[in-house]
């Protein structure tokens, strides 16, 4: 596998993980929400991605925002 697949790859299981915390926001497991959504901007900002990156920081604050953590939300928003 060369850089450029490696990259395809990470920007995928990013993309599954945002999904996953998507999922799991409407589910109402907001624990799980954040760790993977926290794990899909870790991806993000290894890759260099700003929007993805801007993308995730806005699921993130919906979810801090759902639980009542507004710090925290308006934190990462």
């Amino acid at each position: 596998m060369n850089r450029a697949d490696d990259t395809i790859a990470a920007q995928t299981q990013a993309q599954a993980l945002g999904n996953l915390g998507i999922a799991y926001q409407r589910l109402g497991n907001y624990p799980k929400s954040i760790a993977s959504n926290q794990q899909a901007l870790t991806i993000f900002r290894s890759l260099n991605l700003p929007q993805a990156e801007g993308q995730l920081l806005s699921n993130l604050g919906n979810t801090y925002a759902i639980i009542g953590d507004y710090d925290r939300a308006v934190t990462v928003y």
